[in-house]
């Protein structure tokens, strides 16, 4: 496993602040020169072709984000990935599965939020 690489999984509510977080973070580990690549939820929602927004649908569609961030880690990649996530399932699986898993959680209080 010397060629696993890393996932980072960034997550938080609507405006917390991930895509800028996640951007930031690819910037510095570039400039390091670490191989990394850098996953958007809401673009990877219309590569998927997601059509709903169930529960159901949402475990299945983390499940397949989190397949593709195992795949692309195990290449050697640090995955950086933002959605809004927060399914409990999700997160578990990842524990389980990904052999190098760092889990944020972007906790921007609610005022913030609706200012945003």
């Amino acid at each position: 496993m010397k060629d696993c690489g890393t996932v980072v999984w960034i997550t938080g509510l609507s405006g917390a602040g991930k895509t800028t977080t996640s951007q930031l973070l690819v910037e510095k580990l570039k400039l390091d020169g670490r191989k990394v690549i850098s996953l958007d939820g809401d673009q990877l929602g219309k590569v998927f072709k997601r059509k709903d927004y169930s529960k159901e649908s949402r475990i299945i569609l983390g499940l397949q984000y989190s397949d593709l961030c195992k795949l692309l880690s195990s290449q050697g990649l640090i995955v950086v990935i933002s959605c809004i996530g927060l399914i409990k399932e999700i997160e578990e699986y990842n524990r389980l599965n990904i052999f190098r898993y760092i889990d944020v959680f972007l906790d921007t209080p609610i005022k913030v939020l609706e200012e945003r």
